[in-house]
């Protein structure tokens, strides 16, 4: 069996973005990254690993329901490193990020820092938590449905 590849697949619009997302959770396919980075060629990036198979597969359903406008495999670093010349509006500068970490590699708590002995903090992080919770599991997906409804009004 060959190793998996590692595979960059562009989106032109947010209803293609949703339609490759969608196959590719269907298909248990693992998602290294998902950006969007709207530009006048395109609206998202997805680097994902693929075996062969799973590969010939996904682009038999490209051509049925054009889900990607642009694929392309990564071989080495010197791919990556042309892909990212062909891409100058994608920023993968990650340098500053470690800079915000505190020594556990964490993003450290704004302010005064939680105390699992006080309660009142403990209620207040998890109010936070349920909060979050739900925006992210009601709010953010009727959000991308208002994309791709905005994407395709715009269409027309």
């Amino acid at each position: 069996m060959r190793p998996e590849l590692e595979v960059y697949l562009t989106t032109y619009d947010g209803a293609q973005h949703l339609r490759l997302h969608g196959w590719l959770k269907r298909n248990s396919v693992l998602i290294k990254s998902e950006t969007i980075h709207k530009t006048e060629m395109s609206f998202g990036m997805f680097m994902v690993y693929i075996g062969d198979d799973m590969l010939d597969k996904l682009k038999k359903a490209n051509l049925e329901q054009g889900m990607y406008c642009d694929l392309e495999v990564m071989g080495n670093e010197s791919n990556l490193d042309l892909f990212k010349k062909e891409n100058p509006d994608i920023n993968f500068d990650w340098e500053g990020l470690e800079d915000n970490l505190d020594e556990d590699s964490n993003f450290p708590l704004e302010g005064n820092k939680f105390d699992m002995d006080r309660l009142e903090d403990v209620e207040k992080y998890s109010s936070s938590i349920k909060k979050f919770a739900i925006a992210f599991s009601v709010i953010i997906p009727v959000g991308f449905i208002f994309i791709a409804l905005f994407h395709h009004i715009n269409s027309l």
